[in-house]
């Protein structure tokens, strides 16, 4: 997939596990940061205007990412919109890296009073 959006985050010492590697949990506030702002600013969406849920997030981890990695770029974008729902595609790559270090699916839908609503 190509990605039509990315931001840059800094790898911050909590981020890390006790072996310095960035932690698996980690990769999770990556992704919804990078989620947030693509809907707010592709989708033209405040993420404070819709009650957004996560449906299913699927991770696959490829590799660590190291203590010396300072940076990370998240690319995303949406694969598909359902009538309520849509699915989101994000990778995060570590400055320098060609490859991604975890890759996810996400599947979002927005609720309205707690029911589903049309996007």
């Amino acid at each position: 997939m190509e990605f039509p959006f990315d931001i840059s985050l800094t790898v911050r010492y909590q981020d890390l596990d006790m072996l310095g590697h960035v932690n698996n949990t980690t990769y999770a506030t990556y992704f919804e940061q990078a989620r947030i702002e693509y809907i707010d600013r592709v989708l033209g969406i405040r993420f404070d205007e819709w009650d957004m849920v996560i449906a299913n997030l699927n991770i696959d981890f490829e590799r660590q990412i190291p203590p010396e990695v300072e940076t990370v770029r998240v690319d995303c974008g949406v694969v598909e919109f359902g009538g309520s729902s849509l699915r989101m595609q994000s990778r995060v790559v570590p400055e320098g890296w060609d490859d991604p270090a975890a890759s996810s699916e996400a599947t979002l839908v927005a609720l309205k009073n707690g029911t589903p609503m049309e996007i």
